[in-house]
């Protein structure tokens, strides 16, 4: 089984809330990093809309350390429109991204 990769949000430095991807696949693995220098946090948001207009939180990924912290979560879960939201960040030069993975 192949995976694809589908970026949800990429080195942001600030919370957001990312653009919505169409995914007919509903298997889906979700990877939340986040780099800097020293003590750094994130927390990420998945969230789900059968409309792509009203959205719902399905999980949460909260990542805490030093350096470089990654952590994720998976689903099976039909909603045909994902999105990621930045919460917070906090850390020198923090930057964080949220990946998914679906069966392809």
């Amino acid at each position: 089984m192949d995976i694809s990769v589908i970026p949800l949000l990429v080195e942001e430095d600030a919370a957001i809330v990312g653009g919505s991807v169409r995914c007919g696949a509903s298997t889906r693995a979700f990877q939340g990093k986040v780099v800097g220098t020293g003590a750094l946090t994130a927390q990420f948001k998945i969230q789900a809309s059968l409309d792509n207009v009203v959205f719902e939180d399905l999980g949460t990924i909260t990542l805490s350390g030093n350096d470089s912290v990654h952590d994720g979560l998976s689903m099976i879960q039909p909603w045909p429109y994902v999105r990621g939201e930045l919460v917070s960040i906090t850390g020198t030069d923090a930057l964080a991204s949220l990946n998914m993975g679906v069966a392809s």
